[in-house]
Order: structure tokens, then sequence, then C-alpha cells
């Protein structure tokens, strides 16, 4: 077995002990991991490529990797994740874009709302990535989620009507009644919260 190929392999283990820390947690740069690992700069170059392609990590900024969830049973973030299926006392929420002011303010709102009833908030963003914001919507229906509150970016949400949770769509338009019904056009919800452009 090449290299290569035996680092990327560690990682994954790693990754999924949780070595790493717990989804979104800062991975270490290649620069580290070739001196961590005793490899040249291009096989951790590599690695790290490969370990983006899994969807075990992503490149944030430009600059630095983020870990994205994948977890072994024993680690923190599984235990939350088998009590979210048990308890179902759970709601998920997914963002085009965490770093967005609005969706950052609203994701607090939610939290201290649910919290107050018991109920936890389960938070993912897909960095307006269209495959990874439908796998987002996927991974909550596996979890059982009672609810999702999405605020989607390039999905189809046409395409969601076969979700079996109860969905609520943060969007900017409604392109017929059915789909306002479960729709909240931000434009409004803004502008009522005292939004200012």
């Amino acid at each position: 077995m090449g290299i290569q190929k035996n680092l990327t392999l560690s990682l994954i283990d790693a990754i999924a002990e949780g070595r790493f820390g717990a989804s979104g947690s800062r991975f270490p740069s290649v620069r580290e991991l070739a001196a961590d690992y005793g490899v040249s700069y291009v096989t951790a170059q590599r690695a790290c490529e490969k370990l983006r392609q899994e969807g075990l990590i992503r490149l944030f900024g430009g600059r630095a990797y983020l870990t994205t969830g994948r977890a072994s049973a024993s680690t923190p973030l599984a235990h939350l994740l088998e009590e979210a299926r048990v308890g179902k006392r759970r709601f998920g929420l997914h963002m085009s874009r965490i770093d967005n002011i609005f969706f950052t303010s609203l994701a607090a709102q939610l939290t201290a709302v649910l919290e107050k009833q018991g109920w936890k908030l389960i938070i993912m963003s897909s960095g307006g990535d269209s495959d990874t914001e439908r796998r987002i919507l996927d991974e909550f229906q596996e979890l059982g989620v009672s609810g999702i509150f999405t605020c989607p970016g390039k999905v189809n949400v046409g395409n969601l009507e076969n979700l079996g949770s109860s969905i609520r769509i943060c969007d900017s338009t409604t392109k017929n009644e059915t789909e306002a019904a479960n729709r909240v056009p931000t434009s409004n919800f803004m502008c009522e919260s005292g939004w200012k452009a």
C-alpha cells in the first residue's frame, strides 16, 4: 500500500474516532499533516484532497479545512445523534450560509425558543452547495427529527415534498399557494422584525 493511501486511511480512522473534534472543528493544515505524519507536502495535499472528495473535510475560506462530521459510535457527536433518533425532541435547521448574519441570528432565536420548550436544534450548513444541501436534509430524515427548518440555496424546493418530517422553508419567494403554506418569505419576516437594508 502506498504512503498516500496509508495516510488517507489513518486520517479517515482518526476523523471517525473524533480525534480532530466534532463537525466544524479545524482540521490540520497540509503543512501540519506533513510534519505530524512525516510525509511530503504533496502526499499530505493529496490525502486532504481525497478526504475532501469523500466529504470528511471541507475547505473553508480557501485556507482552512474543517471536519464535516462522520463519527464512530463512541464520539460525543454520535451520542447526540443517537439521542436525537431515540428522543425525537429534535428539530433540524439547514442554512445555506452559516456565515450570514441573518441566518446566525435566526439560529440563535430558534435555539432559544426550542430550548424553552425542551427541544434541541441540530444545525447544519451546506455552504451553498446543492448536493450537500440535499444530503443534509436526507440526514435529518435519517435522524428522525420531528421537523426541519430550511433556508435553501440552490435545491429545488419542489423536490422536498417527499420528506416525511414537517418542513418549513424560509425563502424570499413562493411559486404557488401550496408552497406558500409551508414557506416563510424572509423579505416580510425581515421587515416585520425591523431589518433595514
